[in-house]
């Protein structure tokens, strides 16, 4: 299943402000040190802010047997919906973290009110990335924060607001899969097809007020528009107010899309 998207080039604004972590001198930092001038302005950069549609929720209080309060570092989500945390830890020896650390991070990741499927350690040298649904053994990603720059882009793809979404959809695709794994009644099967398509269907409507609902960063620009697909021009750009250029673009798109159609037939 794809996993991600492409994703558009870094802004030389937030390279800058990428190389200066990297030449950070981490040594003596305390935890909440690497939360505030590592981890901070990473998270900032991939596109999350606390209230908005891509949120960032920091010390969430999660609870265990006897009432034992935990607090994840941070915990990410999108449109309400728990993807991923990140656990910081101080400066740590080895080119590695260790089964203490991704533990804890599992231990917090696998709670019923949290069920995120990416886990991302980071200590200020260091930052590893794990699928806790296929892997806990070897992180998908690791590099050293000196080569942040080098790696952002790797990170991009897993961690961006709209590329962790593939993770939940693929959630939903295994889910399917193991349910049908033994399955023998193919009437039973297309049922369950036939909900699906209707719940899907059904959801329509509240993807569009979601798209109108979200503030999506220079969601309008014209740049944005002519990268766009024919389904997000229909269903959602035209619904809102846009500039004569932006216009000029949409329209192009969908024409040239008619043409193209038109010559196939």
């Amino acid at each position: 299943m794809l996993l991600h998207k492409n994703i558009e080039p870094i802004c030389e604004k937030y390279i800058e402000e990428l190389r200066e972590i990297e030449s950070l001198d981490v040594t003596g930092f305390s935890e909440a040190d690497v939360r505030a001038t590592v981890i901070d302005p990473i998270v900032r950069i991939l596109g999350y802010k606390k209230g908005q549609f891509s949120s960032v929720d920091r010390e969430k209080h999660i609870s265990f047997l006897g009432k034992k309060s935990k607090y994840i570092d941070y915990n990410f989500t999108l449109w309400k919906e728990n993807f991923w945390i990140i656990e910081a830890k101080k400066p740590l020896k080895g080119e590695n973290f260790g089964y203490a650390e991704l533990s804890q991070a599992t231990e917090y990741s696998i709670h019923p009110e949290i069920s995120a499927a990416i886990i991302v350690l980071c200590d200020g040298l260091k930052l590893e990335v794990f699928d806790r649904e296929e892997d806990l053994e070897k992180p998908v990603l690791t590099f050293k924060i000196k080569e942040l720059v080098k790696n952002f882009d790797s990170l991009r793809m897993i961690l961006e607001p709209m590329q962790i979404w593939f993770f939940y959809k693929r959630r939903v695709i295994k889910s399917i899969d193991k349910a049908f794994e033994v399955e023998f009644n193919l009437q039973r099967v297309n049922e369950f097809k036939t909900l699906v398509e209707n719940r899907l269907n059904g959801k329509r409507g509240q993807i569009l007020k979601n798209f109108q609902s979200t503030d999506f960063t220079s969601k309008n620009s014209r740049a944005n528009l002519e990268k766009a697909s024919v389904d997000d021009i229909i269903d959602g750009h035209f619904l809102f107010m846009q500039s004569i250029p932006a216009m000029y673009s949409m329209n192009k798109i969908l024409v040239d899309y008619c043409i193209k159609k038109t010559i196939s037939l």
